[in-house]
């Protein structure tokens, strides 16, 4: 974006899940769509506590912030926020993310809406 404005993208969404409670939020995504927006941690004041990512870096951390994988971020990162930072990735991290949604944590794409209903399975009742 002109001017190098990138980074707010993800500060309107971060804004909003202050908004909505958020106070320990996690960023899912270490790729190209978060690092490109990077400087929008230095910005402004959000409660990041830390990254998710499928494939952490050995050292366990970016950009100063403790990283976990979906399995451990709750224990690592305590998270009650989780905003999905990927364009080409975000459904899929979607799906990956369930296990957090069902814990309660409040999980916010960018770009698609997505659900957790599935088709109900009617099954005749025993006799």
């Amino acid at each position: 974006l002109p001017g190098g404005v990138e980074w707010a993208v993800l500060a309107r969404h971060l804004r909003a899940m202050v908004a909505k409670g958020c106070r320990r939020i996690a960023v899912y995504g270490l790729g190209q769509h978060t690092q490109r927006r990077a400087d929008v941690f230095d910005r402004e004041d959000f409660p990041v506590v830390g990254f998710i990512d499928d494939d952490p870096p050995p050292s366990g951390e970016a950009l100063g912030l403790p990283v976990a994988t979906v399995g451990s971020a709750i224990e690592v990162l305590n998270p009650d926020g989780v905003l999905i930072s990927s364009d080409a990735w975000e459904s899929e991290m979607w799906a990956r993310a369930k296990p957090l949604r069902e814990a309660g944590v409040y999980v916010r794409p960018i770009y698609g809406s997505y659900s957790d209903t599935e088709p109900i399975s009617i099954q005749g009742a025993a006799g």
